[in-house]
């Protein structure tokens, strides 16, 4: 067995530490920034599930961390889904094979290429561990997606906050 390099993050070194079949599991996305990434594992290889992973390079190289579910390929055809994970700021959409779509962050506009899975990834390391960074704006959306999108994470923000505040609530008093 050829060890892996764990210094690239790569379909091999997520597949082989991030405890997934070989037989049947395929990396259906890698975007990285600096030490920071987000991968996309298509876990059974039909496309009906995906797990998003984020990944940390370290002085030993890269390792994976948390990790959730995120819907099926079919999710993504026209469509965006942004976040801000405290370490980074990401967004992951789908589009045509060897498209580009055009992403504005932080007055720059970065262009990200649909893959052959039909998906584009983006993620910004950002400084302060916080969940209140701006997030990557999709310039040629159409506004009512944008609009429709601006609600659904309107939504969302107010169920996190809901969250947060029950988690508070159940912790232990300290001193």
């Amino acid at each position: 067995m050829v060890a892996l390099d764990g210094t690239n993050l790569t379909e091999d070194l997520v597949i082989a530490t991030g405890g997934w079949n070989p037989a049947f599991a395929r990396v259906v996305l890698i975007v990285a920034d600096e030490d920071v990434a987000l991968v996309l594992v298509d876990g059974n290889g039909d496309g009906a599930e995906l797990e998003l992973e984020y990944w940390d390079k370290g002085a030993d190289g890269w390792v994976g961390g948390q990790s959730n579910g995120f819907g099926s390929l079919g999710w993504a055809t026209g469509s965006m889904n942004r976040w801000d994970a405290g370490s980074m700021v990401c967004a992951v959409g789908g589009g045509a094979p060897g498209e580009t779509v055009r992403i504005g962050y932080d007055g720059q506009v970065c262009e990200c290429a649909v893959n052959q899975s039909g998906l584009w990834g983006f993620v910004r390391k950002v400084e302060h561990m916080h969940f209140k960074h701006q997030l990557p704006e999709l310039l040629d959306e159409d506004e009512i997606i944008a609009e429709a999108r601006s609600k659904s994470e309107a939504s969302m923000e107010i169920i996190r906050d809901r969250l947060r505040e029950t988690l508070q609530s159940r912790r232990p008093p300290t001193g």
